[in-house]
């Protein structure tokens, strides 16, 4: 690795589990195998727990919110006070002089990613001011994206304008919608920096051919197939509210089994979670509920064994330039999909071929049928999606996302 040492910035850590938590993890893990020692700079209001866990952290960060994709900047003034304040917050975090401190040269890497307009504004104001030769590279992964009829587009403007000038600045994208329109605004190459996934991630055939399942994956060995599943955090924008009555409808007519494993991060989820729960009085040979954490390989391993993801998301809330990492690891897994035309689940796996279906609208009574229309068809969309996987998990590999960040070989 050709850097003398890597900073992983993430203001929106904090908890144990979840996107953040996987995704510092991962990159953690990977540069300590490749010799280098990655310092965090993470919220300062980080459960403890997080600090212990990651070592050396430094709970510096002072963000008054954590921007989501459908944050408000129509108050220019109140961005530009944001922007500035989380620069710095950077500053501050990053000359402090109690432990842990972290050295920072000219061949550092400040990796700062899952970011909005707002905290990549104040980590390229913040590079802006650092002495030439001590100024680090920057790379900066934006993944709470741009609204297609939104205006965030002119929110980057001024951030792709420092990114243009700046060779040390590589702006990248979680998809490739989000980074076509940084390219545009940057007039330069702003590539698509994949989602990552852990090394020791398994495939369904690995799930399905083991005789040494977990014990929290083993309450699905029993139920039969198709296997459709609902997992990840319980949050807007997923259309939960669909799942009660379509779940319903497959269960009355069809043959196969449902595993719903949520994080209720959403209050209003708390309704759907009942309802559900009353399918599982109701069906309890078929439908499986589990609301609670789960340690990833767990959670991998239940996933690995379905025969389909129920994910019926908003493509307005997870419209081309928001990912979702529930899909890529499902996918990465083997896994099709049935999901909503529109955004990013079908702009990401349609090209892939990989057995996913695609309903042209949110609609409970046709959720349904087209889970009746797996219980004849899962074996050869099943099938595809574990062929799919093999050259989809290459693009998501780290070697290959390091081939991307590791932008310094021509630049001193």
């Amino acid at each position: 690795m050709n850097y003398d040492n890597i900073v992983i910035v993430d203001p929106g850590m904090l908890t144990t589990f979840g996107h953040h938590h996987t995704y510092n993890r991962t990159f953690g893990d990977f540069f300590k195998a490749g010799g280098l020692q990655p310092f965090f700079l993470f919220n300062k209001a980080m459960p403890p727990e997080i600090s212990d866990e990651f070592h050396p952290a430094a709970a510096t960060l002072d963000c008054t919110f954590y921007s989501h994709p459908n944050q408000n900047y129509a108050d220019r003034q109140v961005f530009i006070t944001e922007a500035v304040k989380f620069s710095l917050s950077l500053e501050k975090a990053l000359s402090r002089q109690t432990a842990p401190v972290i050295p920072i040269t000219k061949y550092t890497l400040l990796f700062a990613h899952t970011f909005d307009p707002l905290h990549m504004a104040g980590c390229a104001l913040w590079h802006k001011n650092q002495s030439p030769d001590k100024r680090p590279f920057l790379a900066m992964n934006a993944m709470l994206g741009i609204e297609k009829d939104g205006d965030g587009a002119k929110l980057f403007a001024p951030l792709c304008y420092l990114a243009k000038k700046e060779p040390k600045i590589r702006l990248f994208g979680a998809t490739r919608s989000l980074s076509a329109t940084l390219a545009q605004l940057c007039g330069k190459p702003c590539p698509m920096l994949p989602t990552p996934l852990p090394d020791n991630l398994p495939t369904a055939k690995d799930i399905r051919s083991a005789s040494n399942m977990t014990v929290n994956a083993a309450n699905t060995h029993s139920l039969p197939r198709p296997l459709f599943g609902v997992m990840g955090d319980a949050r807007p924008g997923k259309n939960l509210h669909l799942l009660p009555a379509a779940c319903a409808l497959y269960l009355q007519r069809g043959n196969g089994s449902i595993l719903v494993q949520l994080t209720p991060t959403d209050i209003k989820a708390v309704g759907v979670v009942e309802a559900l729960y009353d399918l599982q009085v109701k069906y309890p040979e078929r439908m499986s509920l589990n609301i609670h954490k789960q340690n990833s390989t767990d959670f991998y391993a239940e996933m690995a064994k379905l025969d389909a993801m129920l994910m019926p998301y908003d493509p307005m809330a997870y419209h081309a330039s928001r990912a979702s990492g529930p899909a890529i690891e499902a996918a990465s897994l083997g896994v099709p999909l049935i999901a909503l035309a529109g955004g990013f689940l079908e702009d990401e796996l349609k090209p892939l071929d990989n057995g996913s279906f695609f309903m042209p609208q949110a609609d409970a009574g046709a959720l349904a049928k087209v889970m009746l229309l797996f219980d004849k068809e899962y074996p050869e969309r099943t099938g595809k999606a574990q062929a799919a996987a093999v050259d989809y998990r290459k693009v998501h590999c780290l070697d290959n996302i390091w081939r991307l960040l590791n932008f310094n070989d021509n630049l001193s």
